[in-house]
């Protein structure tokens, strides 16, 4: 089976009861990451596989206890996923694979991962929007942050929007709607949730409505301590098996592990071109209105890591640069770059069968 980690501080909802899944809050950054590696040492010698999945929007002190974890047992089998989603999200959808994780191949996990990301309609009720760094915001809705009235209803998933309210005017209309029964879960912190109550919860038409304690990185995220944080998603029976089976996934030409457009999280082998040369995370985008391709938001993206600084980066020495150069035997085609856009990257891709990340 594939052990689920959150790699932050970013508790679970109890929205799901007992499925939750292993949280790893990481250490302050000029602190060591011994227990974090510890833990996922552990987790990955007791399973098949680890995924841990970690907020794209943090520092990178996640991604690097990953790679710490498959250097100190030179395994391949602990993948990091970053999703660009807000913590009442990504908090959610942990557990949602924790609950699908004894059904699925690892590698179909991982790419399920982002494809819950489009299941969800995940945003937040925001007095101001004047903080927000982690959704594009305009010039004209930072001013309009400073006057009195009204508010912002942003969306975080499936698409990244910001949208002004205006006071006793009518509730946006959203740009996705899960299948119904729609349920609610909301988050509220230094706000009254007056016009989420009244105007946002009957516009869903919602047939439950489940408040949670605010997540600790909630202002972080949402840049302002008055917010409501919430997560639409569908409670139809179908609603997952559906979204399992729309995930697509090939199996991975070098190590043969089920894998989504973007590759294999685990040893980081490339897809191959889609049709005209474009490479398949591109092909499967979302077109955006500039014309240029992007990943959709919640979908994986294989991060591109150079596997020598990454290796220098853990192991020092003479011995260990005469090592990495020397010339390397035929293997899959390692990942150059990063694509951009809202989304998600399966991080530290390994040299095939050896463990270095």
């Amino acid at each position: 089976m594939t052990a689920v980690v959150v790699l932050a501080d970013i508790p679970s909802t109890g929205f799901l009861t007992g499925q939750e899944a292993e949280r790893i809050a990481p250490p302050a950054a000029r602190e060591p990451l011994d227990d974090a590696v510890e833990r996922l040492c552990r987790l990955s010698e007791t399973n098949e596989a680890v995924l841990v999945l970690r907020p794209a929007w943090l520092d990178g002190l996640g991604a690097k206890a990953v790679r710490m974890a498959r250097l100190a047992l030179s395994t391949d089998r602990i993948a990091g996923i970053s999703l660009n989603l807000p913590p009442l999200a990504l908090s959610l959808i942990g557990d949602q694979l924790t609950f699908v994780a004894p059904y699925i191949a690892p590698g179909k996990l991982a790419a399920l991962a982002g494809r819950l990301g489009q299941e969800i309609h995940s945003g937040a009720w925001l007095r101001s929007v004047a903080g927000l760094e982690h959704i594009p915001t305009g010039l004209g809705q930072h001013v309009a942050s400073y006057v009195p009235g009204g508010g912002f209803l942003v969306s975080a998933s499936p698409h990244q929007e910001v949208r002004r309210l205006v006071k006793n005017g009518p509730v946006p209309p959203a740009a996705f709607r899960p299948a119904d029964p729609v349920h609610i879960l909301a988050a509220r912190e230094g706000a009254d949730g007056e016009w989420f109550n009244e105007r946002f919860v009957p516009a869903a038409a919602a047939a439950t409505v489940t408040f949670v304690d605010a997540q600790p990185l909630g202002r972080k995220f949402w840049g302002s301590g008055k917010y409501v944080e919430f997560v639409v998603l569908s409670g139809h029976p179908k609603a997952m098996p559906r979204a399992v089976a729309a995930t697509r996934c090939e199996p991975c030409a070098w190590c043969g592990e089920p894998s989504g457009p973007a590759g294999c999280p685990f040893c980081g082998t490339c897809p191959p071109p889609g049709p005209g040369g474009v490479p398949q995370e591109q092909a499967v985008g979302i077109v955006q209105d500039a014309g240029r391709p992007a990943p959709a938001s919640g979908g994986v993206v294989q991060m591109a890591r150079d596997e020598r600084a990454a290796t220098m980066s853990l192991v020092t020495g003479p011995a260990a640069e005469s090592k990495l150069d020397r010339p390397r035997a035929v293997g899959p085609q390692i990942a150059g770059s990063r694509v951009g856009g809202a989304g998600t990257h399966a991080e530290s891709p390994s040299e095939a069968r050896s463990g270095v990340s």
